[in-house]
């Protein structure tokens, strides 16, 4: 719901809130966080606490989804956490072994421990 929010901010500025707000820029779609860092940090977070328990399927059409609202941000903080989200949804979570406490559905038994 939040990256469609935000494109939709993208694609027709002032809809979600007045252009003259302060903290506001034109060009960057922030949907209703009015900061575009804040709104690619929460479309962020939000995919990550979401793989563990989307099918592969639904992940990837979110995937896709967060990366475009992700751009239409322009912010260059998102830009270099969407990598880690591209990890973590590529991998499940597999390399990074502490993620365990978060999310103890994964199987762990089947993958060496370093």
């Amino acid at each position: 719901m939040l990256p469609v929010l935000v494109i939709w901010d993208f694609l027709s500025p002032g809809a979600l809130y007045p252009i003259g707000t302060d903290g506001t820029t034109v060009g960057r779609a922030a949907a209703t966080f009015i900061n575009a860092n804040r709104a690619g940090e929460a479309m962020l977070l939000t995919f990550v606490l979401a793989i563990p328990v989307l099918r592969p399927s639904y992940r990837a059409a979110l995937l896709l989804l967060l990366g475009a609202g992700v751009i239409v941000t322009f912010s260059r903080a998102a830009y270099c956490r969407l990598d880690v989200a591209l990890g973590l949804s590529a991998g499940e979570g597999r390399w990074c072994p502490n993620t365990r406490l978060l999310c103890p559905s994964w199987r762990w038994s089947s993958f060496p421990c370093y």
